[in-house]
């Protein structure tokens, strides 16, 4: 059985005020060529498909159009919904999405599904047992994203959150009573994830972090989704997050891709990384001299541009329109003070006195110089020389 692994759609995501839908038309219209070129049986999308609660029309079309392009009543698709999907608005028209192949984690299926590649033998909540025409069997676990809302529902309340999520991957991956490799379906924040080319120990976007532990213990590969950076969390077990279809933020400069791997005799085979070629790359552009930056911005024009300035004067209102107006893909100007940062470099403070600390210190945070009596009454609290009202 070939499984083709994706997620982080965010379909109707925007870069600044620049829309992104005809790039995420081109990303996901390499997935249906992919899949049509090359036997895929089921395609996994695991959450995030759209950026927000309340999706465009133009994103919920393409979203839809193209979950019943990849599955074109021959392989299954399995769905999730992310942190920033309403899983209402993701599984509407569930019903009609079935007789194509379509299935969501949040709906209960009361019938068995025949397509031309596989066969949906039998579903419960949150998981689907399917078969390929070669009579590979695979157990799939799908949850969506564990919000502690949901977790309420089916958890003890003295149970952690960590504790909560494991109970239910686990009272799914006890109904595979059969046996059949285990293919885990999850939007999660594990340790040791990274994200935007960092690694953060602390919430993500209202994600909690968990163990790997948390998954279950025999699944033969986990398909993530939730961060957007491709990444192995756990080779043996194949843990993976397949990342995000399209750069969506400057920390991002890892080249989009999704996985392909298939199941033989129950394991894990030909797992492979395919990159996408369509997308425009996000680039951080440093200029040192205002002079250069037509010559350095036109070498970016296929990509957008968040543009670093360093000036030793601010930037003029007609060297601002000259950038928005010649270079409309530049989404972000910032500024630095090459001035404060030659200071920084060279300036050793452990030789000024108070009151020149507390003039480089107000020059920093306001503009112009400070007045004497702030600067007196300022050095007079330093030593003590002011008395407390209150006395």
């Amino acid at each position: 059985m070939k499984i083709l692994h994706t997620s982080d759609w965010h379909l109707g995501k925007k870069l600044k005020n620049i829309s992104r839908i005809e790039e995420q038309k081109l990303v996901l219209n390499e997935l249906v060529n992919y899949v049509n070129n090359n036997d895929v049986d089921v395609v996994i999308v695991s959450g995030d498909v759209f950026d927000t609660y309340f999706p465009s029309s133009i994103a919920e079309e393409l979203y839809f159009n193209t979950l019943k392009k990849l599955s074109n009543g021959e392989r299954l698709v399995i769905c999730i919904s992310g942190n920033h999907d309403d899983n209402n608005r993701i599984t509407v028209g569930s019903s009609v999405c079935f007789d194509f192949g379509i299935v969501f984690s949040d709906v209960l299926y009361q019938n068995t599904l025949n397509l031309k590649r596989v066969s949906l033998i039998e579903s419960g909540e949150r998981y689907f047992v399917v078969r390929s025409n070669n009579g590979e069997t695979v157990f799939f676990n799908a949850l969506s994203y564990p919000t502690e809302y949901r977790l309420q529902a089916v958890v003890e309340e003295s149970k952690n959150y960590e504790d909560c999520v494991k109970n239910w991957v686990m009272e799914t991956s006890v109904k595979n009573v059969n046996n059949y490799p285990e293919v885990f379906i999850g939007h999660l924040f594990l340790l040791g994830g990274v994200n935007d080319g960092v690694e953060k120990q602390i919430e993500l976007g209202g994600a909690r972090i968990l163990n790997k532990n948390v998954l279950p213990p025999n699944a033969v590969y986990s398909a993530l989704g939730h961060l957007h950076k491709r990444q192995i969390i756990d080779k043996e077990r194949n843990i993976i997050y397949s990342g995000s279809i399209l750069q969506y933020n400057y920390g991002e400069s890892e080249q989009k891709s999704f996985e392909v791997f298939e199941i033989i005799n129950g394991n894990v085979q030909n797992l492979k990384t395919v990159n996408f070629e369509s997308g425009k790359k996000l680039k951080v552009v440093e200029v040192f001299d205002f002079n250069k930056c037509h010559e350095i911005l036109n070498t970016f024009k296929n990509c957008y541009v968040k543009l670093v300035l360093h000036m030793a004067e601010p930037l003029t209102t007609i060297q601002t329109v000259e950038i928005i107006k010649n270079f409309p893909f530049v989404t972000e100007i910032e500024l630095i003070n090459s001035q404060e940062l030659v200071f920084d470099s060279v300036m050793d403070r452990r030789k000024l006195n108070d009151k020149e600390l507390f003039l480089e210190y107000y020059k920093k945070i306001f503009t112009g110089e400070p007045k004497e009596e702030l600067v007196e009454l300022y050095l007079k609290m330093l030593n003590g020389e002011v008395e407390d009202e209150a006395n």
